[in-house]
């Protein structure tokens, strides 16, 4: 008899915990984008606005062209209506 779980051996509890964060990081890497970007452009000139500015500016585009922004604006929007209801 053959037993097909020693085949797939169900992944490790510590593999599902990396992948949680690596998932978790990308998807706040995301929703900040332009955040980063706009405080990249912010800084002194020099060396590492411009270094900063050559990572962030990718990532933002990318963001941008995937909708995230968009859903960043939605949920802010939201929050500030929530919280302007609260505060009334």
């Amino acid at each position: 008899m053959h037993d097909d779980r020693q085949d797939k051996p169900e992944a490790s509890p510590m593999r599902k915990v990396g992948a949680a964060l690596a998932v978790f990081y990308v998807a706040a890497l995301l929703l900040n984008a332009e955040g980063l970007l706009r405080n990249a452009q912010r800084m002194a000139y020099g060396a590492p606005r411009e270094y900063a500015i050559a990572l962030s500016a990718p990532v933002a585009a990318f963001a941008g062209r995937m909708g995230v922004t968009k859903l960043r604006s939605g949920i802010e929007r939201l929050m500030n209506e929530t919280a302007k209801e609260v505060t009334e």
